[in-house]
């Protein structure tokens, strides 16, 4: 996985054995990125695989070494509908921003729904 999101159109058409939904959801994880929060100081990510099969978007955080705390990631799968891939990506997102501010910042809010 890169440090940047490298958001470029891949040449051609997806594969026939695509998703329907699978270039909105490549769509749909652009915006998200746009909108959300991600430091590149807090080392919170989000990036796409290079696959032509099945383009996962990881979301990751990578503690500071001293704070004896492990990578956290969580891979997000273009191929399904746009509901449940913007369900489980709005799901990663909380759950590792929820762990970063935790070390980086407790006093901001983090509400469970």
């Amino acid at each position: 996985m890169s440090a940047e999101v490298i958001w470029s159109p891949r040449e051609g058409e997806p594969k026939r054995t695509a998703h329907p939904d699978a270039l909105i959801n490549l769509n749909e994880a652009r915006d998200f990125y746009k909108t959300h929060f991600f430091s590149k100081e807090w080392n919170l990510a989000m990036t796409k695989n290079d696959s032509k099969d099945n383009v996962l978007i990881w979301v990751w955080w990578t503690p500071p070494v001293e704070s004896k705390l492990s990578k956290i990631a969580y891979p997000v799968s273009t191929q399904q509908d746009k509901r449940t891939f913007l369900n489980e990506l709005q799901n990663a997102y909380d759950s590792i921003y929820e762990e970063a501010c935790r070390y980086h910042d407790p006093k901001i809010p983090f509400n469970k729904m």
